[in-house]
């Protein structure tokens, strides 16, 4: 017994003696830091340029990348007027009135609010005026440079994905345009 565990000794001795000496890190060139301290980064030179053909242009109607947005979330943005309700919906008994502000040719909205019918006003010569207002508590996403469209949309049972009895306008908009007049008629 006492050889088995003289033998096991000696026997891990020399295996760690033939493992050499200890791990040292290894400095990256012309970054004086070790390249252990961060294994997923890059060594100079790694880039290379980028393959013939390749264009470093955005696609038209894309938004900016890492470029600042037109508007903070502690900006006073707002958008208001009035959305007027003509015809066969200037009498519904019930629906919602979608009010989106988006940048032009992106179906995303930055600003979006969702008013009952009920807060229309009362009909009157055949027009219901819904006066709204958006701030940036109805803030979706960030605004991009560019035009922007204001879009009301009545939608008789307020869910989004349903497309029945939609009706839809939209006018071009600006920050700030608290004067904004918008016809929705069926």
């Amino acid at each position: 017994m006492l050889r088995t565990a003289i033998a096991s000794v000696l026997l891990g001795l020399s295996l760690c003696a033939s493992c050499g000496p200890a791990p040292v890190p290894v400095k990256t060139p012309g970054s004086g830091r070790s390249a252990s301290a961060d294994p997923h980064a890059r060594m100079p030179g790694q880039a290379g340029p980028l393959p013939p053909g390749t264009s470093t242009e955005l696609p038209e109607g894309h938004p900016p990348i890492g470029g600042r947005a037109t508007v903070d979330a502690g900006d006073d943005v707002r958008f208001g007027g009035v959305v007027r309700l003509r015809g066969k919906l200037a009498s519904a008994p019930e629906g919602y009135v979608f009010i989106s502000v988006k940048p032009e040719g992106i179906r995303m909205p930055a600003f979006s609010r969702r008013y009952a019918l009920a807060d229309a006003e009362p009909a009157v010569d055949g027009v219901r005026r819904l006066p709204f207002d958006l701030d940036k508590t109805n803030m979706m996403g960030g605004l991009v440079p560019g035009a922007l469209v204001l879009e009301a949309r009545f939608d008789p049972d307020g869910i989004v994905e349903s497309r029945e009895g939609v009706v839809t306008a939209s006018v071009p908009t600006k920050v700030g345009d608290m004067a904004a007049e918008i016809d929705l008629d069926s």
